[in-house]
């Protein structure tokens, strides 16, 4: 008596065993053709007409699509608990006060923008061409920029 031996089939061979079009992937797994179509482009298919994929394509493109939704929405609920301990813990700062700080300040600038306007050309008039008195006044009108500038952090005191 003969007896048959039956060679066990490796995973790859089982994969391939059984192709499958779109259509045929699409009602298997319960996806929406366009969703099946654009999992498969971004695990490195081609998708064609005609175009057979093995369950075990199908699956590692839909399978690695899950996993990168899980990411986004474990990153997601990751920033949520950050707000809500930054909240808590008084170092978030409103909106509104900040545009409204900054609107004072920007006021203030603006003012001081003014005053430059006619002011400085004066004494750059009196200077009449001396470069070394046109330094002295540039240095001068650096002086109180940054004085100004320096200023404006009264606006965001707390």
């Amino acid at each position: 008596m003969v007896t048959k031996i039956r060679k066990r089939r490796t995973t790859a061979q089982l994969a391939n065993a059984h192709r499958l079009t779109l259509a045929e992937a699409c009602e298997q797994f319960g996806v929406a053709r366009s969703t099946l179509q654009r999992r498969l482009i971004s695990a490195g298919h081609k998708v064609a007409d005609g175009q057979t994929y093995t369950i075990l394509e199908v699956h590692h493109a839909l399978a690695g699509a899950l996993a990168a939704a899980r990411l986004r929405v474990a990153k997601e609920n990751g920033r949520r608990l950050k707000i809500a301990n930054d909240e808590k813990e008084g170092q978030l700062v409103d909106r509104a006060w900040v545009g409204a700080r900054l609107q004072h300040a920007a006021g203030e600038l603006n003012a001081f923008r003014s005053k430059s306007e006619a002011e400085h050309p004066m004494k750059f008039a009196a200077a009449a061409g001396d470069v070394a008195h046109c330094r002295t006044i540039v240095r001068g009108i650096w002086t109180e920029i940054f004085t100004a500038l320096q200023s404006l952090s009264k606006h965001f005191e707390e």
